[in-house]
C-alpha cells in the first residue's frame, strides 16, 4: 500500500467518523426537541401524570417554545396548578424569562391564578421581576382589576411605588388601575401607600384617569390629594387630557376643584 493511499484512506475514515458523529448528534437533538415538544403539549393539556412521565423519560423540565416561553410559563398561564407543582418539584427554573421578559409569576398574576402564584412564590419566584416593558406581576394584575391577586402580591412584598431612572416617583399599578377605572383597586392601592401624585415622566395618575374618562377614579384621586394643577414638562394637564377627549363632566369636576386654565 502506497503512503499516499494510506493518507487518503485515513482522511476518508476521519470524514466518515465526523459525518457519523454529526448524524448521531442531529438525531439526539431531534429526539430531545420531540420530547420537549411533547412535554409542552402535555402541560397545555393539563396532564400532571403525563408531564411527570415525560420528565422521567428525559424531557427537559425547562423546555421552551420558539419565543422562550417555558413549560412552567404555559402551565402558570393556563391555570394548571397540579402541573406547576410537578414542574417545580422536578427543578423547573421559577424565574426564567421569555423573549418578552415575562416570567411564570407575571403570567399567573395577570390571570389571577392565586394558587399558582402562591406556589411560585413558595419556590422563590422574584416578585419584583419586570418584563421588557417594565411591567411587574403587580402592575399586570392591577391592569386587569384582579383585586384579590393585588392584595396577595402586596402581602408578599410587591412594591407599589418605584423610582424611575430619571428620578420620577412612579406607581405603575395605580396608573394602570386608574386608567382602566378599577375604583375599588384604586382605593386599595392608595390605602396601602400608593403615591397619589406619582407620575410617569411628568404624566400623573390623575391625567391618565382624566384622559380615559374615569370620572369615579378622578373623584377618588382628588379626594385623596391628587394635585389637579400638576403640569407635565410639555404643558399637558389633567384638564387638557379631559378636554381633548371631550369628557365634559370631568372638565367640570376639575374646574370645581379650582383648576386654572
Amino acid at each position: 500500500m502506497s503512503q499516499g493511499y494510506a493518507v487518503q484512506t485515513t482522511k476518508c475514515s476521519l470524514a466518515m467518523c465526523l459525518l457519523a458523529f454529526l448524524v448521531l448528534w442531529t438525531n439526539l437533538a431531534a429526539c430531545g426537541q420531540a420530547e420537549d415538544q411533547a412535554l409542552i403539549h402535555a402541560v397545555i393539556k393539563g396532564s400532571p401524570k403525563e408531564v411527570k412521565s415525560l420528565i422521567l423519560q428525559g424531557a427537559n423540565v425547562n423546555a421552551e417554545d420558539n419565543e422562550g416561553m417555558t413549560a412552567l410559563m404555559f402551565a402558570s398561564a393556563a391555570g394548571h396548578a397540579d402541573v406547576v407543582q410537578v414542574l417545580l418539584s422536578h427543578g423547573a427554573d421559577v424565574d426564567s424569562k421569555d423573549r418578552r421578559g415575562r416570567t411564570a409569576l407575571i403570567e399567573a398574576s395577570e390571570r389571577s391564578h392565586i394558587e399558582i402564584v402562591n406556589l411560585l412564590l413558595g419556590h422563590g419566584a422574584y416578585i419584583r421581576a419586570k418584563d421588557n416593558r417594565g411591567r411587574t406581576a403587580l402592575s399586570c394584575a392591577s391592569l386587569h382589576g384582579h383585586l384579590n391577586m393585588v392584595k396577595l402580591l402586596l402581602e408578599k412584598g410587591a412594591s407599589i411605588n418605584v423610582r424611575s431612572q430619571r428620578g420620577f416617583s412612579e406607581s405603575p399599578a395605580l396608573s394602570r388601575a386608574s386608567y382602566k377605572g378599577h375604583s375599588d383597586l384604586v382605593k386599595l392601592l392608595l390605602d396601602k401607600g400608593a403615591d397619589v401624585n406619582a407620575d410617569r415622566s411628568g404624566i400623573t395618575v390623575l391625567m391618565d384617569a382624566a384622559k380615559a374618562g374615569q370620572m369615579d377614579v378622578v373623584r377618588i384621586l382628588l379626594d385623596k390629594g391628587a394635585d389637579p394643577n400638576a403640569k407635565a414638562p410639555s404643558g399637558y394637564t389633567a384638564l387638557r387630557a379631559a378636554a381633548e377627549k371631550r369628557h365634559s363632566e370631568i372638565v367640570g369636576i376639575l374646574r370645581d376643584r379650582g383648576v386654572r386654565e
